[in-house]
């Protein structure tokens, strides 16, 4: 995988598109991937993946503005719970570790740095809720992200 995004302005979209495709064809449990929470969680596992943040790197710019760093934080919630699968059921913190893995080694290969990944409270005992937040610097110049 290639640490660089072709994008303009926008470095959400594709990111969201490929992270979509890798977790689809690497899980065995399907996930649905949205890029925007859904109104209400009918079908797991859910990834939710989002931009938190994309502000300009004042110290990595130069004066004339030219050249610009873009610091990019993405959050990635990840919802499972039991499910059956060939009448064994699998257990929700299992469904998790593994797209909790995938994600993490899909942002690594892109050059992204993990400042934060802890499970967290949802109202409903039967799911289980992770959150990890990865960050990384974008050179306007060549779309590639700092390493």
């Amino acid at each position: 995988m290639e640490n660089e995004i072709d994008t303009s302005m926008n470095i959400e979209t594709p990111i969201f598109k490929n992270f979509k495709a890798y977790l689809q064809a690497k899980s065995q449990f399907s996930p649905y991937v949205f890029n925007s929470t859904p109104k209400n969680l009918a079908v797991f596992p859910t990834v939710i993946f989002k931009e938190n943040s994309n502000t300009q790197n004042i110290s990595a710019t130069t004066l004339d503005r030219t050249e610009t760093v873009n610091d990019i934080t993405d959050t990635i919630e990840i919802y499972a719970k039991d499910m059956v699968v060939n009448e064994t059921t699998i257990a929700k913190k299992v469904i998790i570790n593994e797209l909790k893995y995938l994600t993490y080694t899909f942002f690594q290969e892109l050059g992204f740095i993990r400042t934060q990944s802890s499970d967290a409270d949802y109202l409903n005992y039967e799911i289980d809720r992770h959150i990890i937040m990865v960050t990384c610097s974008l050179n306007n110049w060549n779309r590639k992200i700092n390493l």
